[in-house]
């Protein structure tokens, strides 16, 4: 998988222009505020996901303009597409100058994976970063998994409503918990599969990018047992709660109350980690999700990493750079760094809005 030509019109503060990027290393260089997350950002709407910044379509259109446009040239499953994203009010996707029924739709079409200095979060903060994380991986890999999230969220959202009307017992509720469990059991399948290879995965990178200093371990925490029986298991929880939703007039426990941590020599890098090695697991997630996602498809993703080596010290970066070879990847910075002065990445700069090789 490669870009092989990317083009914007009217997106945030960028000219109107056309990329021609390497097949290796891109280092898109420029001060801060001059457009190169605006750029990167772009790429990554070509996978279907939402923005990584804001849900706000207004905020994607260059100031005083009426919609914005994306266009990518790439080299996927064996032949070149085309790809268009446009906004206005809504955002809609066109693959081979076919419609989509949704911008979710090119799930699949273009594997990328996407890291900034936001990505420490998946380490340091919330379940819900982390729950995404996993929610995108899986997706990139299988947009049925994207479908079976949006009907799970959908009846989420449905019980929640018959919980704040305050009139939800166990009858009431049993619809949509069996609807719940239904939809669960599938999610909590596809991400105990994928956290085992995930896990793994990062244990051997961390160590790769650290020197062997620790040792990190991924743990994946179900919201029920390891059983055969899933969906009975998600149901039995879901059923033993609902008083306790009712007072408190949301769902408490399923599938999107799950989370996993990261534990280095045993303790929890988000609790004991120094931002030196919060930073390496992060990254250590990202690249494995990327390995995952190329053994998955047989087909390297794109990496886009923005804002990312100035954080990491030589030997990281030079780890970072072995890694890098054999994908197309896009990496913004301010100025370029050391490790790259004699590869054959391809240098651009951003000034303006403006593109220029």
């Amino acid at each position: 998988m490669r870009v092989l030509a990317h083009a914007v019109q009217g997106f945030r503060n960028l000219r109107e222009f056309t990329f021609i990027p390497a097949e290796g290393v891109n280092l898109i260089c420029g001060a801060n505020g001059e457009g190169k997350t605006n750029l990167a950002e772009s790429l990554w709407l070509m996978t279907g996901c939402q923005s990584f910044r804001t849900t706000r379509l207004r905020q994607l259109i260059t100031h005083g303009g009426n919609f914005a446009r994306i266009d990518s040239r790439i080299f996927a499953g064996e032949r070149e597409q085309t790809i268009r994203v446009e906004i206005d009010s809504r955002r809609t996707a066109q693959l081979n100058s076919v419609m989509l029924t949704s911008p979710h739709a090119l799930l699949g079409t273009f594997p990328s994976v996407f890291f900034s200095p936001d990505t420490l979060a998946l380490v340091c903060e919330g379940a819900q970063h982390r729950r995404r994380f996993l929610d995108i991986a899986i997706s990139l890999q299988k947009p049925v998994y994207a479908s079976s999230l949006s009907k799970y969220c959908k009846v989420l959202v449905q019980r929640n409503a018959l919980l704040r009307m305050g009139c939800a017992d166990a009858d009431a509720l049993e619809t949509w918990d069996y609807q719940l469990a239904r939809h669960g059991a599938r999610l909590v399948s596809e991400r105990r599969t994928y956290t085992e290879k995930l896990s793994a995965l990062c244990a051997e990178i961390y160590a790769n990018l650290s020197g062997g200093a620790e040792k990190l371990r991924l743990d994946y925490s179900p919201c029920v047992p390891e059983e055969d029986n899933i969906a009975d298991n998600i149901l039995q929880i879901l059923q033993k709660s609902a008083s306790q939703d009712a007072r408190w007039q949301y769902t408490t426990v399923g599938v999107h109350k799950e989370d996993f941590s990261l534990r280095l020599d045993g303790r929890e890098a988000r609790i004991y980690g120094s931002r030196g090695q919060v930073r390496c697991c992060a990254l250590a997630l990202k690249i494995a999700e990327a390995t995952l996602l190329r053994d998955c498809l047989d087909e390297a993703p794109v990496v886009i990493l923005d804002d990312v080596m100035s954080e990491l010290d030589a030997g990281r970066q030079a780890a970072l750079l072995e890694y890098l070879r054999d994908w197309q990847a896009f990496v913004t910075c301010c100025e370029v760094p050391t490790v790259f002065s004699n590869t054959a990445a391809m240098l651009f700069h951003m000034c303006g809005g403006e593109l220029m090789a």
